[in-house]
């Protein structure tokens, strides 16, 4: 009988979850709303302990799912808004929203300080996460691989630190917020040509909605 409820209450979430994007991608309110539902079902039959708990507890998660779902894609779209035309890149999945800043807008050639230019962009980022608080931030530093392992750690973590000290400086509570550098282990293109390289050059955001 437990296992009919669970099963009727994460189906119930599929019917709520079933719509897309126009490009077919699934709409992240819908991906919130089925996970929070089979989540939550779990979680009411353990504590519960009967199949009235795992329905309560389905319905409560598809509830939990479908704001956060909600919440991000409001989040994603006012930043595209926020940064558009500066050159930076927003995409949001099932989990989080991913901000990326290349090189080329966010700082000189070889150096850690933020482009005064830039600084306006980050502090409408930051006026964004204030206003959805319930997120955490990882802020990430990648270079090429011009120079040695050590120079480029450096280098990425450093400017890692100088976005994430903008943001705290803006308002952000620097609870919310870590920093790390990855120097050129993780790169997004080749760099064995200029263009991939500029693409390896960059400092990510990513945020992260703090499930209740």
């Amino acid at each position: 009988m437990t296992g009919n409820f669970i099963l009727t209450a994460t189906c119930a979430a599929l019917a709520l979850g079933g719509c897309t994007y126009n490009n077919g991608r699934p709409a992240q309110t819908a991906t919130g709303t089925l996970v929070g539902g089979a989540v939550g079902a779990v979680i009411g039959q353990a504590v519960g302990g009967d199949s009235r708990s795992a329905a309560i507890g389905a319905l409560v998660g598809v509830a939990a799912g479908a704001a956060i779902g909600a919440q991000m894609e409001a989040q994603a779209a006012e930043l595209r808004q926020t940064l558009a035309g500066t050159g930076a890149s927003i995409t949001h999945d099932d989990s989080q929203i991913m901000v990326v800043l290349p090189e080329a807008i966010t700082f000189p050639t070889a150096s850690s300080t933020v482009n005064p230019g830039f600084r306006p962009a980050l502090a409408g980022l930051a006026d964004n996460l204030l206003r959805f608080p319930a997120s955490t931030l990882r802020v990430i530093g990648h270079t090429d691989n011009v120079g040695g392992l050590t120079y480029n750690q450096e280098l990425s973590l450093e400017r890692a630190r100088s976005v994430a000290n903008i943001l705290v400086a803006e308002g952000v509570q620097s609870s919310r917020v870590t920093i790390s550098g990855f120097a050129f282990t993780q790169p997004v293109a080749t760099n064995t040509t200029d263009a991939g390289r500029a693409q390896n050059r960059r400092v990510e955001i990513i945020i992260t909605p703090i499930q209740r």
